[in-house]
């Protein structure tokens, strides 16, 4: 694959980009939340709260099993296994404010969800178009 360091760049540049502006955005909107004031009867429609249950442990189960089986056919899956750890971080962004945030900060967790998603599209697509390409 004559392409091979192109994608690879492409790959962990986004890759690299995406994490660093997701735990920026993260770390700032989860910290906004530690310096709210609470009044006495909670009205704070976004605040810390713990949602542990059925789903929160299937989930995080469904996640390290992703993740599992993208570490061992990292190597299988190039140039598509930086697409597939970008939709497993964003998964897990999700999984934090869901699980641990009540509240429209939710919102934060879904919008960089959908980021992952849509940056992981167009990353395949032009994978895929690199490698149609360079077998003409």
């Amino acid at each position: 694959m004559k392409h091979k360091d192109t994608i690879k760049i492409m790959n962990w540049f986004v890759f690299t980009g995406l994490v660093c502006l997701g735990v920026t955005v993260g770390y700032d909107g989860l910290s906004s939340l530690d310096h709210t004031p609470m009044p006495h009867d909670e009205a704070y429609q976004s605040r810390f709260q713990l949602n542990w249950g059925v789903l929160q442990t299937v989930t995080i189960s469904i996640l390290l099993i992703f993740t599992v089986l993208l570490i061992v056919g990292w190597k299988r899956t190039f140039p598509f296994n930086v697409p597939f750890a970008l939709i497993i971080a964003g998964s897990l962004y999700l999984y934090i404010f869901m699980t641990f945030t009540i509240g429209w900060i939710r919102l934060l967790g879904m919008i960089g969800f959908a980021i992952a998603i849509v940056a992981a599209l167009i990353l395949m697509i032009l994978h895929t178009i690199i490698l149609w390409r360079s077998k003409e």
